[in-house]
């Protein structure tokens, strides 16, 4: 490859093929050692990732553009406000339900820590039921699941 070649591609933006080819000539030619040739062809690599974000970037703003256009003419319609409006009831009607048994569950897993200590003790000798109120317990938790993930 000739001068003008390596010229050529610097014009034409391809900077990490022209670092390599740098590299590559320097090294062959003994200008540097193969530490340099590295570096070189490092920051060839990290010409190429750049390259490689800009073009993701650039489709990022694409994309958000392109949903943005989306947005205004969703919003820009009366109609839509209003599937706005439930779609944001019912988006907060779910988070509560998520808070809602996630609660369920932190309480079931604690009662069966204790119904897995009462149990122990049972086995030993009956205690009065403990370890039963505690299963009937968890069982109305895992029906309550159930019915609202249903």
């Amino acid at each position: 490859m000739s001068g003008y070649d390596f010229d050529q591609l610097i014009k034409d933006g391809k900077t990490a093929e022209a670092l390599r080819y740098f590299a590559k000539e320097g090294y062959d030619n003994g200008d540097f050692g193969h530490t340099r040739k590295q570096l070189v062809e490092h920051a060839a690599d990290l010409a190429e990732r750049v390259q490689e974000l800009e073009g993701i970037k650039e489709a990022h703003i694409k994309e958000l553009q392109d949903w943005l256009k989306d947005l205004r003419q969703l919003v820009s319609s009366k109609t839509n406000q209003q599937e706005i409006e439930y779609a944001k009831k019912r988006i907060d009607s779910l988070e509560f339900l998520m808070e809602q048994n996630q609660y369920y569950l932190e309480a079931r897993k604690k009662i069966e820590e204790k119904y897995d200590v009462e149990y122990d003790i049972q086995n030993q000798e009956y205690m009065g039921g403990i370890a039963d109120g505690l299963m009937i317990a968890m069982n109305i938790i895992d029906k309550a699941l159930e019915g609202e993930s249903g």
